[in-house]
């Protein structure tokens, strides 16, 4: 797969008939030629289609190469420009420089820290929060480029005719930071936007040939393997709380396979069969020695399929091979059965949340998406997703609150597993406000392909008036803010506390449960998706990750007499409150004071309005896909055993 080669041609073939080229790509013994096709190409929906020229390598046919400029320009609204100097090809657009050598199959990579979310195709305005924009990133410290060394993946680079042909996997790949991927599904290309595995929106085309076939050919399987060798040696976020992430990072994905663990040598037999089946035997595997609290789950797609609104692939020939094979290696029944068995930490806590706050006043609830309480001196604002919708609902809540004079207010992120970040930086910005008193918030992260440092700015419309000005500055309110954690806060619900510490707010309850990068939906070159955690680590001040999580000050679990964790102290409005007096060295009064009077509240009613998908760095929906593929694997055991 290792090919040192310069395309030659003699003449460009018509330009949508499919034709064999007249030049080879030369390995050390033999050629392997290419075809050129023209593919039907979808654009983010059926509506919308053209013909785009591909590459097909004999030896290769089910990966199109597709023109990294075609490509760029397919996913960004700046277009992009390609120059070639014999065996080097440059592409600029979006303040990016990509420097490929398709000699040496290497390809720098220069801007796009700072720049691959910027400009990128809106394929629905409901993504795109209208509270906050980012308004400047800026590199902290000496900028890095990357050198991308394809050639140690044996993952081939082809210049024909002034222009730079990838594998579309390896693009897609490249550029699945910026929630925009390209799939290659029964002869003709789509473009699509990719959120979670459990809120896709790749559903808009047939996927049932996925799953039809059960073979492939070893070319496949390596170019298969080597893709994803690229992508966890290169972009994958390698969190601290997955085991092999120090491994991955010191010796590659590869050498950690092999070196790690019988289980891991296993996996990577698995993963380069012809098999199919055992090749998700291998991503079985793979998923349990990959676990990083939510991010990265490399099964999710391959069982969450089967629960498609658009089509049932239960009873496809892959999914029955799978089913047939699996009792074959006890290893994979059992991570199988651990994903059914496992409890689910965030059933406890929500269990006991419910039933605590019965002693509370329920003042407005929205949907299940979030809800307002009040006993006492403090006000609690409780929501489990980070999605745009509830940035009104907090607003709304702390107008109330400040409006009743209450003192304390409680943002209740115990069984939060993520979301839109756009919503923690809001969060963080207002309760943060009467220290800074500004509408701007900055952001750190580190590249993992590149090991910058840079700072992402924000400017957030804090009134919610739709515009952002001066006056956004001096909106604040004079509570005494604590965050409320557990082990289940995790991304965006780890991210809120860990920045709120920095900022002098009191986080108790129990320790918060990571997750540091982004997380992405990625795909197999068969085009079956997984979930990701991605190239930007969140970072705090010092410029360590948050993976560690949020310490808290106050730690309310208790463990009951059969070893498992009470969160009943979580929700003590009483043991809350003291422990919010006592850190912010307040005095309690002589006398609490009461709950608001009820015929002065607003009717409690539904949110008129519905959020939009997740965007941005997000845990929430790998929870789900946990939840969801035990359900597939007892679908799959529960078949076999009929």
């Amino acid at each position: 797969m290792n090919f040192k080669k310069r395309v030659f041609t003699a003449a460009a073939a018509a330009v949508f008939a499919v034709s064999v080229l007249p030049f080879a790509v030369f390995a050390d013994d033999e050629p392997a030629a290419f075809e050129k096709k023209a593919v039907t190409t979808y654009l983010y929906s059926m509506e919308k289609s053209e013909q785009l020229e591909c590459l097909f390598r004999s030896d290769l046919p089910e990966i199109p190469y597709i023109d990294f400029e075609q490509y760029a320009d397919r996913i960004y609204t700046e277009d992009f420009k390609t120059t070639a100097n014999g065996d080097v090809y440059t592409i600029k657009g979006n303040n990016m420089t990509f420097v490929a050598d398709i000699a040496k199959d290497t390809l720098t990579v220069d801007g796009f820290d700072l720049n691959f979310d910027a400009n990128v195709v809106v394929v629905e305005q409901s993504t795109v929060s209208d509270y906050a924009r980012n308004t400047g990133d800026s590199m902290k410290g000496e900028k890095k480029t990357a050198v991308l060394d394809l050639s140690k993946y044996g993952i081939d680079i082809v210049g024909e005719d002034g222009k730079l042909y990838f594998p579309l996997t390896t693009l897609s790949d490249l550029f699945s930071p910026t929630y925009l991927a390209a799939e290659y599904v029964g002869g003709n290309l789509y473009f699509l936007k990719t959120m979670m595995a459990s809120q896709d929106d790749d559903g808009y085309f047939d996927r049932t040939p996925i799953f039809q076939q059960t073979e492939r050919s070893q070319a496949m399987a390596d170019y298969t393997y080597n893709e994803l060798c690229f992508l966890m040696d290169n972009i994958y976020g390698k969190p601290p709380k997955c085991a092999l992430a120090a491994s991955i990072a010191e010796k590659g994905f590869d050498k950690t396979l092999d070196t790690y663990s019988d289980l891991s040598r296993k996996a990577k037999k698995y993963l380069l069969s012809t098999s199919r089946a055992k090749f998700y035997m291998g991503v079985t595997l793979l998923s349990d020695m990959m676990v990083d609290g939510g991010h990265t789950i490399f099964l999710a797609g391959f069982c969450m399929d089967k629960f498609s609104e658009n089509a049932d692939f239960s009873d496809t020939p892959l999914m029955e091979a799978f089913g047939d094979i699996m009792d074959e290696d006890p290893d994979v029944g059992d991570i199988m059965a651990k994903l059914i068995m496992s409890p689910d930490v965030s059933d406890d806590v929500k269990e006991a949340r419910k039933a605590k706050l019965k002693g509370a006043k329920l003042v407005k609830q929205w949907d299940d998406k979030a809800a307002f309480y009040v006993k006492g001196e403090t006000a609690f604002f409780t929501f489990d997703l980070f999605e745009n919708s509830v940035v009104k609902d907090f607003k709304w809540s702390l107008d109330y609150a400040a409006q009743k004079g209450l003192k304390n207010f409680v943002i209740d992120l115990s069984a939060n597993g993520g979301g839109d970040e756009d919503v923690a930086h809001y969060i963080n910005a207002i309760i943060a406000n009467k220290k800074n008193k500004t509408n701007v918030y900055n952001s750190l992260l580190r590249s993992s392909m590149t090991g910058n440092v840079f700072e992402e700015e924000y400017t957030l419309d804090l009134d919610l008036d739709g515009k952002f000005d001066d006056a956004d500055k001096n909106v604040c309110y004079d509570f005494n803010f604590a965050v409320l954690t557990s082990q289940v806060s995790f991304s965006c619900g780890n991210l809120t506390p860990c920045i709120a510490q920095q900022d002098g707010i009191l986080v108790l309850g129990e320790t918060s449960g990571g997750g540091c990068c982004m997380v992405t939906k990625n795909y197999f070159a068969d085009s079956e998706n997984f979930s990701l955690s991605n190239v930007k680590t969140l970072l705090r001040q010092d410029l360590t990750d948050v993976d560690s999580g949020a310490k808290v000050v106050y730690d309310l679990t208790k463990k009951a007499a059969d070893g498992s964790t009470d969160y009943s102290g979580l929700y003590d409005f009483d043991k809350l409150e003291e422990c919010i007096n006592e850190f912010y060295g307040v005095k309690p009064a002589e006398s609490s004071s009461q709950p608001p009077e009820s015929s002065s509240q607003p009717q409690s009613s539904q949110a008129a309005y519905d959020g939009p998908p997740l965007t941005g760095h997000t845990g929430a929906a790998a929870s789900v896909a946990i939840i969801l593929v035990g359900v597939a694997a007892l679908a799959v055991i529960k078949k076999k055993q009929d």
